[in-house]
């Protein structure tokens, strides 16, 4: 390691002037990501429909974080980061990814100082850190919202690691500190884990970097003498064990998550054969991006069918590579930490233990590219020296590299702006990509552009089919496809074909709580109480919490005259789900139709204590506030209030919720507001078809016309969800 306690003036000021350069120009690369939305994959589970984060930070909120798995995973820190987000920036988008930004940023920076801190090697430092921060095979774990575990993990580890090199430096000048340096290290290494568990391979890392460049493994490896011997090797070891320890738990907590909510996949339902073609082939589909990222997509489809010879040759190649950089330990050193740094790091997400059915994904290579860089770097610069390459020849084709790697991955940055110009790139790109015509239909589903995602769920269902064929356990995959069908089929009102898409489902997975959900809220809206009160009893037996199941539950009792019975199964969804807000809002429209205002207005605002944008509370207490019959119930400047708000988040284009600001205005005394709301309401209402609705409008725009406020007699029907 470069001992450099007071370094040179012109050298820290270049230092600075790099650094700068790689964060600005980092910042500049990715400013386009504020204007970007939410992607339909993992976004909404993660922060977009997510009460406890929409909460912004909270003490239930910070519980909930470290108590229990949540999307198949423990990684505290990213929730409470996301929470933390929302509550100084708010649910926009643009704020959230721009912080994504910003840590890979700053992981870029910390990059370049630990690799010049270590080495004394000034431009390959620099070299690796910007192809770090510059490639395009970066976009996805800092354009994804979903992916701040990446950049958060990374930041967190690399400050282990720059504490790690304060340990060794202190350790070998016999210097105090080097206990504070230690704890430091394996506590950032503890938060980093607890953002993603991305580097369990640390401790690994760290014998390669005590192999070279810290030159630990043997006081002899500096003068060219014996190997280290095992004690040695031992010595080291030892050192790290809080560190394997911290890994060790950290496999552990990370599988039982994924056990738990079943995203570890089965050996029935991915072969070992396949497990391992595809872990082989995707060394070299990864290498070959990072040398040449060209058809990078949002997900790559697991290969179902086994070539041999692919596998074979591929693995005879990392074999001989292996050989090779093992070979040159010694006098290229670089080439056996860079390409066992990459080997390595990649082997808990090449999918030997496959965790969701992709095959490979680009998010993956955000740690292990690094050791790529690193034996790049180090290579160009032996070959300029032992060439004589003039600086500016070398400079030139550093920038054209770099300049390169900009302009490839502000291309791929654009792709990432939306679901849909994501999803039809990936399709453009790959090949039998069942979750990308998935992810498409949904995205058309919840646009209200029905025709387009039945096509597309189609599509990923003849997909299916034809894995099915190769592969019988796969018919399980088939599941959400069906469901997804189903409810584009509802939504265009054709219930029958919905009815049989959910009939499959069930008979492919009977012991899905969701598909007997679904089944059960179709049946609700064919009038068929009691077949419907049959499949949610059925869901919660294999679901004891499940607040779909508890609630469908409960309106069927209401429904059927057992109001009593349906309050407890909604006030016990509530209490086994607190970040819901459905259960209290449902119970609210309950006893609005009993005519217990009071009653219901304590439910809605307790549903906006767990979830402050909540559209369907907002909307009915807004609409109690400001028409109820009793005097004392109504509050005309609160229900303004929460109108407004709901008409902002709803993009002032909802029929149901301008109706209410217009209730709210009426009752405030802006007679003129409200009618201009309502007759915005009443024309929205006639483009989209809801004339059923506009009759009712018309008598309540006479009244206003008149000077006269709304008074409710019976609830709404319903409201946008």
């Amino acid at each position: 390691m470069r001992s450099d306690p007071s370094p040179s003036a012109p050298s820290w000021d270049r230092a600075r002037l790099v650094s700068l350069g790689l964060a600005l120009i980092t910042l500049l690369v990715y400013l386009p990501v504020f204007f970007h939305d939410f992607i339909v994959l993992d976004d909404p589970l993660y922060i977009s429909a997510n009460p406890m984060v929409q909460a912004g930070l909270t003490w239930a909120g910070v519980k909930w974080a470290f108590i229990g798995f949540h999307q198949a995973n423990w990684h505290p820190l990213t929730w409470l980061s996301h929470m933390l987000d929302v509550q100084l920036f708010g649910s926009s988008p643009g704020p959230l990814l721009l912080v994504n930004v910003l840590f890979h940023a700053a992981s870029a920076v910390l990059l370049f100082r630990i690799w010049w801190r270590i080495t004394a090697q000034f431009w390959p430092a620099a070299f690796i850190a910007a192809v770090f921060a510059w490639h395009p095979m970066r976009v996805e774990s800092v354009a994804w919202a979903s992916e701040r575990k990446d950049v958060l993990c990374m930041l967190l580890s690399l400050l282990a690691l720059w504490f790690y090199l304060g340990l060794v430096e202190r350790k070998a000048k016999t210097q105090s500190g080097a206990l504070r340096h230690y704890g430091l290290a394996v506590g950032f290494f503890a938060l980093g884990l607890m953002a993603k568990a991305m580097w369990v391979t640390f401790p690994f890392v760290l014998l390669l970097l005590d192999y070279w460049p810290l030159q630990r493994w043997s006081q002899a490896q500096q003068t060219g003498g014996p190997p280290a011997t095992g004690v040695e090797l031992l010595r080291l070891v030892l050192e790290k064990w809080p560190f394997f320890l911290l890994a060790g738990l950290s496999c552990v907590v990370t599988f039982l998550a994924q056990s738990g909510s079943y995203a570890v996949v089965t050996l029935g339902l991915v072969p070992p054969g396949v497990r391992l073609s595809n872990a082989i082939t995707s060394y070299a589909q990864y290498l070959r991006q990072m040398f040449w990222p060209a058809d990078l997509a949002a997900f790559y489809p697991l290969p179902m069918s086994i070539s041999l010879w692919r596998p074979v040759v591929v693995a005879a190649a990392l074999l001989a590579l292996s050989g090779l950089a093992w070979g040159m330990r010694r006098r290229k050193p670089y080439l056996f930490v860079g390409w066992f740094w990459f080997l390595g790091t990649l082997v808990p997400m090449i999918g030997l233990a496959q965790a969701g059915i992709q095959g490979r994904a680009d998010r993956y290579t955000y740690l292990p590219s690094i050791g790529i860089a690193v034996a790049c770097a180090f290579a160009l610069r032996d070959l300029v020296a032992r060439y004589h390459v003039p600086a500016t020849v070398t400079g030139a084709a550093s920038v054209v590299v770099l300049a390169s790697s900009i302009l490839v991955t502000e291309h791929q940055l654009r792709f990432w702006r939306n679901t849909e110009t994501l999803m039809v790139r990936t399709l453009a790109v790959t090949r039998d990509n069942f979750m990308a015509h998935s992810l498409l239909g949904t995205y058309y589903n919840h646009e209200g552009r029905t025709r387009e995602a039945l096509t597309e769920f189609r599509e990923a269902l003849r997909i299916q089919k034809e894995a099915v064929a190769r592969i019988p356990a796969l018919v399980q995959q088939s599941l959400p496809v069906h469901l997804l069908l189903g409810a584009a089929f509802e939504r265009e009102g054709n219930l029958d074909e919905a009815l049989e898409q959910y009939q499959d489902a069930l008979q492919i997975a009977p012991a899905s709580p969701q598909a007997h959900n679904s089944l059960g809220n179709l049946l609700l809206t064919m009038n068929r109480p009691r077949e419907a009160e049959a499949q949610y009893r059925a869901a919660i037996r294999l679901a004891p919490g499940d607040p779909v199941a508890l609630c469908g539950l409960a309106h069927v009792l209401i429904q059927t005259g057992h109001f009593e019975d349906g309050a407890r199964q909604y006030e016990e969804a509530a209490r086994l789900n607190p970040a819901d807000p459905a259960p209290d809002c449902s119970l609210g429209k309950a006893l609005l139709r009993r005519g217990q205002s009071a009653q219901a207005i304590s439910h809605f605002r307790e549903a906006l204590r767990r979830d402050p944008a909540n559209i369907q509370s907002l909307t009915f207490l807004a609409r109690v506030l400001s028409s109820d019959p009793l005097e004392a119930v109504r509050n005309g400047a609160e229900a303004l209030r929460l109108a407004q708000k709901v008409n902002t988040l709803t993009e002032n284009r909802e029929p149901f919720v301008l109706d209410t600001l217009a209730m709210a205005y009426a009752e405030s005394g802006s007679f003129s507001q409200a009618q201009d709301t309502l007759q915005r309401a009443i024309e929205i209402a006639h483009a989209s078809g809801h004339d059923q609705d506009v009759a009712e409008m018309q008598d309540r725009l006479t009244l206003y016309s008149a000077g006269r406020p709304f008074r409710q007699t019976s609830p709404p029907p319903a409201v946008p969800k």
